[in-house]
């Protein structure tokens, strides 16, 4: 049944005893719950009068319901909180029923997003979307305790969970604790749905009896690199006693999608875009003192933040590749790469 707090800008209504629709006039937008509204008929088309007016409060607003595709878009940042359980919007408490609210974890225009604890399996947190004009609580799914927040926009919230755990093995007759990797996700949370990709479906324990010098324990998303528009993800791997960094990238939208590895000979700062005229060596991977284009790594700190190539010129009877960088402020520094016989590649930067 309706209820004053469902009332909203350009809500349609239908008077349940007379068929009649109307429409909610504009409101107050510091008003959340007021005690009367008033609303204007919507005159059936071919029909050449003036609409009615009515005015809706407590008393009659359980007379009428809201039709077929009637909500209109609620477009309101609404404050919430959860106390002792309790999902409180605007300082008003939500009647919970059966559900136990933990957090707010993001509020979309006219929806809170909010975690309760499961108790069907441990560790995992039912995730709900209340929706405050309907008034309507519905469940987007599940996520693992203990994740962190990658990228939070206005249209989503990307989080991510690794984890290692350790397992007793034997070397020389006695028991030893290793640490291993467990498990790790992405989750990409909208206002409509959790959407869950497991980033390693690998078994790790089944070669616990060697020992290897490079183990893989999972992902930082500490260290997480977005690029490409916002789209694409590099995830850096962990793994003991590496000399590089092998980043997972992740198509994001929506949904969460692997799309290729790449190799860096340190950090990752920047990903961009080859905007340049030469259009066959692809992105530029800038980091910690290097820029990474195509197959060459010319490692320097003067290059840091020279993020974007500007032009790339072969000449190729003097076996020499000139390539110009540029940052933020639109300064440049050239790098010339010229091959020999005796000496490799003989790189300056000016």
């Amino acid at each position: 049944m309706l209820k004053m707090q469902n009332m909203i800008s350009g809500l349609q209504l239908v008077d349940i005893k007379t068929g009649t629709v109307y429409k909610v006039d504009e409101m107050p937008t510091n008003n959340a719950a007021p005690k009367v509204i008033s609303a204007t008929e919507m005159v059936p088309e071919g029909e050449d009068r003036e609409p009615a007016k009515i005015e809706i409060g407590e008393t009659n607003v359980g007379s009428f319901r809201v039709p077929r595709g009637g909500w209109p878009t609620d477009t309101k940042i609404y404050n919430a909180i959860v106390a002792d359980g309790i999902l409180q919007i605007e300082g008003k408490d939500i009647t919970m029923g059966a559900v136990v609210a933990k957090d707010v974890i993001k509020v979309f225009p006219g929806v809170v997003i909010f975690t309760a604890n499961d108790t069907s399996v441990e560790g995992l947190e039912a995730v709900y979307a209340y929706t405050v004009v309907k008034d309507t609580m519905d469940k987007l799914g599940y996520m693992l305790a203990g994740r962190q927040v990658i990228e939070d926009s206005e249209t989503r919230v990307v989080y991510g969970y690794s984890a290692t755990k350790d397992v007793e093995v034997e070397r020389d007759g006695k028991k030893v604790t290793k640490t291993i990797f467990d498990e790790a996700y992405i989750y990409v949370l909208t206002q409509d749905k959790v959407r869950e990709l497991s980033l390693c479906d690998g078994d790790m324990e089944e070669d616990l009896e060697y020992d290897h010098e490079n183990q893989f324990l999972g992902f930082d998303f500490d260290k997480v690199v977005i690029a490409q528009g916002d789209k694409y993800f590099y995830v850096p791997t962990i793994v003991t006693n590496s000399k590089t960094v092998v980043y997972d990238v992740y198509r994001i939208s929506n949904e969460a999608e692997y799309d290729d590895a790449v190799e860096m000979p340190a950090p990752l700062t920047a990903v961009t875009q080859n905007n340049s005229n030469a259009k066959n060596l692809g992105l530029i991977f800038s980091g910690e003192g290097f820029v990474k284009i195509d197959d060459f790594v010319m490692k320097s700190d003067e290059l840091k933040g020279y993020i974007y190539l500007a032009e790339a010129v072969r000449d190729r009877a003097n076996y020499t590749s000139t390539y110009v960088l540029m940052d933020e402020e639109y300064n440049f520094k050239t790098i010339v790469r010229k091959s020999t016989k005796d000496r490799g590649d003989i790189v300056t930067i000016e």
